[in-house]
């Protein structure tokens, strides 16, 4: 086979696929070379896209200008830029990690041809990170961070240390080898307690950055965060104590709470889920006032806290008052003392009640060891009166003491007159009522005149006295009333005036008629006796019998009747007309006698049957048997 140069060159490329490079190299008989080649991108590290520039100097005319990598690889073209200048785009991905031969050929027209190569090394991973996992324990101080970082062209100047994603902090880490620590001082550096992420940042000498996966450190440098949820304050019935704890690392069977600093018989606070805790309790097996409780928690890095106090103004009762001064009987002016207690009392609010009259309660005033209040009793009513205490305290619970009674007696015994004044006559009733809550009944007596007073008597709620003024000279008497009661209070005062002016009182006490069926032309009759019931001669009156407005007959007593007398009159009336006639008697019609009583002188009405005139002898035999029969006709009141 003879050599020419486009053989040589289908030859080394034939002898490249089987791997015999020097061959090709190394020509039998070489002409002349196609040019010279100077490679303008430089080898070394190569990642990605590699873009290869050359330019060829051509030693005749230009040719064409191929390439290879590494053994067995061939014929991919360069294209031609401009002038001399030739650019092929390498995709470094398929290449494994590591040294890489670029061999290059050029040919020219003439066939002849040149090579040579260059060297590369390709990365396209980034570095490989693994951070020591601290596991579940707790970090309190210093703590080492380590990782693993494994890449052959690492940059080691780019490991860094990153704390919860913040760039801005990154901190360079130390390496030998492919080991890199970074050592945190979480006290030095004031963390607060709870987890943080760390991560570590790593570039290799082509750029190819890695962050690693996160692990976590729990920090606990401080004692737990109490905070209370529950306020304090006025408390009553069951309370629920609440809080809150900050704390990532909190043993949660270490929460007490401790009341009035009683550590030894603290209580351990129920854990409700994440950070609260609550303990409900009993507040009336406690005594009214003030009560303070903290919280003492202990984490479990040993870190132990305590809460400040809080307050508890436990008040379960209303306050309790008693009455310290004496009762009995009172008059004028009446100090009043009483002791009061509560926790939490509003002085402002203590008061005296009488007769459970809250609208007119008398505030007490605080002395500095009791209240005290000044009362008037003359402004009570006299008798027993019920005083109570009223105190409230500040959340407005109030109660009242035990009763004091006290016997007020400032008046002397209150009389009012039931019976009237005027002219009186006959037996008069003197009526009065008396009241005072410690009246002598013996006290309670009658002045009539200048005459020595008389015990009254009692009845249906008053008092009396019956006054015979038929015994008394007619005129202008004075009565007076005297009472007394067993305090020494007397009431003198009471008077009346009346006038004695005894009367006559006539009264119609039958009527007897003849007949009640009368003829017309025949004279009626009618017997009408008269009574005086009063006390007094009753003369110069008139009876009356009438008719409508007519008067049918009258009769005039001259002599006089005298008192519980009685006398008799007959009036006479020729009748007229005929058919029914109703008739009235009356005594002293004109009211010219004065009377005690002016309502009883008329008698009930009479009707009067007068019958028409019947001619011939069978009538006049009627009227003489009428006549002959006729009796008595009349009504009679009651005499006595």
């Amino acid at each position: 086979m003879s050599w020419t140069p486009r053989t040589r060159v289908r030859t080394c490329l034939a002898i490249m696929v089987l791997g015999v490079l020097g061959l090709c190299l190394s020509p039998p008989a070489l002409a002349a070379e196609a040019g010279t080649v100077v490679f303008m991108s430089p080898g070394g590290l190569v990642s990605g896209e590699y873009v290869l520039n050359l330019s060829v100097t051509w030693e005749n005319s230009p040719g064409t200008v191929e390439y290879g990598i590494d053994e067995g690889v061939c014929c991919n073209p360069l294209t031609m830029t401009s002038g001399t200048y030739y650019e092929a785009t390498i995709d470094t991905t398929p290449l494994t990690d590591g040294a890489h031969t670029i061999n290059l050929v050029i040919e020219d027209p003439l066939e002849y041809n040149s090579t040579t190569s260059l060297e590369i090394v390709v990365d396209n991973t980034a570095p490989v990170i693994i951070v020591e996992d601290p596991g579940a324990g707790v970090v309190t101080g210093g703590y080492t961070v380590t990782a693993e970082v494994v890449d052959d062209n690492l940059n080691a100047s780019t490991v860094v240390l990153i704390i919860d994603g913040n760039m801005s902090d990154a901190r360079s880490m130390e390496g030998s080898g492919s080991t890199f620590t970074y050592v945190l001082d979480t006290v030095a550096e004031e963390w607060w307690n709870g987890s943080y992420n760390l991560t570590v940042r790593a570039i290799d000498m082509l750029g190819h950055e890695t962050v690693s996966d996160g692990v976590t450190i729990d920090v606990d440098n401080e004692p737990p965060l109490i905070m209370f949820t529950s306020d304090g304050g006025h408390v009553m019935g069951f309370y629920d104590l609440t809080i809150y704890i900050s704390e990532p690392n909190m043993d949660t069977n270490a929460v007490w709470a401790v009341f009035d600093g009683d550590v030894l018989n603290r209580t351990r606070m129920d854990h409700d889920g994440d950070g609260t805790y609550s303990y409900k309790f009993d507040t009336t097996t406690m005594a009214d006032g003030d009560h303070g409780v903290y919280i003492i928690a202990t984490d479990l890095s040993a870190h132990t806290q305590e809460s400040e106090e809080l307050v508890l103004q436990v008040d379960n009762n209303p306050p309790m008052s008693h009455i310290t001064s004496t009762g009995g009987n009172v008059s004028g002016y009446y100090t009043l003392t009483a002791v009061v207690s509560d926790a939490y009392l509003d002085t402002d609010r203590v008061y005296i009640v009488v007769d459970g009259d809250d609208d007119n309660a008398t505030m007490m005033a605080w002395t500095g060891e009791d209240f005290e209040v000044i009362l008037d009793t003359r402004n009570m009513e006299d008798g027993m009166r019920y005083l109570k205490v009223w105190a409230a305290d500040e959340w407005d619970q109030s109660s009242r003491s035990e009763p004091l009674m006290l016997d007020v007696d400032n008046n002397e015994p209150y009389v009012m007159f039931l019976s009237s004044p005027g002219t009186k006559w006959g037996t008069y009733r003197i009526r009065v009522n008396v009241t005072d809550p410690h009246l002598d009944t013996s006290c309670v007596m009658v002045r009539v005149g200048g005459a020595e007073p008389v015990a009254m008597s009692f009845s249906n709620d008053e008092w009396y006295y019956n006054l015979d003024t038929t015994q008394m000279s007619n005129g202008l008497t004075s009565i007076a009333i005297n009472t007394c009661d067993t305090r020494g209070n007397r009431n003198d005062r009471m008077y009346m005036e009346i006038t004695v002016e005894n009367r006559a009182d006539l009264e119609i006490v039958s009527v007897e008629w003849v007949k009640t069926q009368v003829e017309p032309g025949t004279v009626a009759k009618v017997k009408v006796t008269v009574r005086n019931n009063g006390y007094a001669v009753a003369n110069n009156f008139e009876v009356a019998l009438t008719s409508g407005s007519e008067v049918l007959a009258t009769a005039t007593e001259l002599t006089g009747v005298q008192p519980g007398k009685s006398h008799s009159f007959t009036l006479e009336w020729k009748v007229k007309g005929s058919g029914d006639k109703v008739v009235r008697l009356e005594v002293d019609p004109g009211n010219v006698l004065a009377e005690s009583d002016e309502t009883n002188n008329a008698w009930d009405q009479q009707t009067l049957t007068i019958a028409e005139e019947s001619p011939g002898m069978g009538a006049a035999l009627a009227l003489l048997a009428t006549a002959g029969a006729a009796g008595l006709i009349g009504r009679r009141r009651d005499q006595g």
